[in-house]
């Protein structure tokens, strides 16, 4: 008796000591894979991804480029994936209103020899898609974003030649122009607060500022040519932009580096290491870290990383053969890092929690 309870309690012992790992969710730490939506071999792409505002839900597109079709998915707070809609064209840009009820994306498809652009909104609780504008013959509509007071702003063209950036009322259904095709002014960035559009000069590296209401156009890095912006810093003092240094050396002396300008001054700070490949994705926790891609050589990959400008140190988020690229956070948290990752078998969103 006394050995048939010693058996027991060795076995409740083992039990009690034998821990089962936890399954790895959307919050794990470390990098978890969110959906692998490309074999490699399939033609498939993100084309377009946003957070809504609350933090919780994930919404992206995922375009078939050889069928020209894209399917919208959207991930929540359990790490779910669910189709939301499909149809025709390629998805090029996407958003999401203040108040998280409506999807603004735009898509382009070749038809008979034009292309045709147009921008819908979907609205998430009747789950109506309503078309906005149609355009036929001039290229695409290019990353068209909402405003603080509903209007949209985007820019529109073929993008081998021209483009010029518009406003749109929506309920009007009027169209402004803000900036000729002569400006060549690519959408890049929108600070809301402090009212201003961070712009890009499609052929010819510009980098612009611009407030909403198409006034006060400003120039930085007007001498650089292998230059172009990445976004505005968190507390819209600053543009974060990439450059490549040494351009014209073909010995690998050659670099990819993060720089910033002043928003008032135009100053121009140099962020990163010197003779080290880094390709800015965007600002971190704060103005003193960046989320970069880190090449160590020639023909790598590269690896996602956080550097610390004050400490001149670098936080590796991953180590693989794949190459990454940041598609902003998750959850409010600059601890949450989205990004794709991709070789010539695979594409997956992952998502990295710190």
């Amino acid at each position: 008796m006394k050995r048939i309870l010693v058996y027991f309690l060795l076995f409740i012992f083992a039990v009690s000591c034998h821990k089962e790992e936890d399954p790895v969710t959307i919050n794990s730490l470390g990098q978890v894979k969110l959906d692998n939506y490309s074999s490699g071999n399939d033609r498939s792409g993100l084309g377009a991804l946003v957070v809504s505002h609350e933090g919780s839900k994930i919404y992206y597109a995922i375009n078939n480029y050889e069928a020209s079709r894209f399917e919208m998915r959207m991930i929540d707070a359990s790490g779910e994936v669910k189709k939301l809609f499909s149809g025709e064209g390629i998805i090029q840009a996407l958003d999401i209103s203040d108040d998280d009820n409506k999807l603004l994306y735009s898509t382009s498809r070749d038809y008979e020899g034009q292309r045709t652009a147009k921008l819908y909104e979907f609205t998430l609780d009747t789950e109506i898609a309503g078309l906005t504008l149609s355009v036929t013959g001039d290229g695409s509509i290019w990353n068209s974003q909402y405003l603080p007071d509903g209007d949209v702003i985007y820019t529109q063209g073929d993008g081998l030649v021209h483009v010029s950036l518009r406003r749109m009322n929506i309920a009007l259904k009027e169209v402004t122009v803000l900036l000729e095709k002569s400006e060549n002014p690519l959408l890049i960035d929108i600070d809301k607060t402090g009212g201003k559009l961070l712009l890009q000069g499609w052929s010819n590296s510009r980098i612009m500022t611009l407030n909403f209401d198409g006034t006060d156009l400003r120039d930085y890095g007007q001498q650089i040519i292998q230059i172009g912006p990445i976004s505005f810093s968190p507390d819209g003092s600053e543009i974060l932009a990439s450059e490549i240094f040494n351009p014209q050396q073909t010995n690998g002396l050659a670099y990819n580096g993060a720089v910033s300008y002043n928003i008032e001054t135009g100053e121009k700070s140099i962020l990163t290491p010197e003779k080290k490949d880094n390709v800015p994705f965007g600002y971190g926790k704060n103005l003193n870290e960046l989320i970069l891609n880190v090449r160590d050589g020639a023909g790598t990959q590269g690896e996602l990383s956080v550097f610390n400008k004050e400490l001149n140190t670098y936080e590796r988020l991953t180590n693989n053969d794949q190459y990454e690229i940041f598609y902003g956070f998750y959850g409010n948290s600059t601890d949450r890092i989205l990004f794709i990752a991709r070789n010539e078998n695979s594409s997956a969103l992952y998502i990295y929690n710190r």
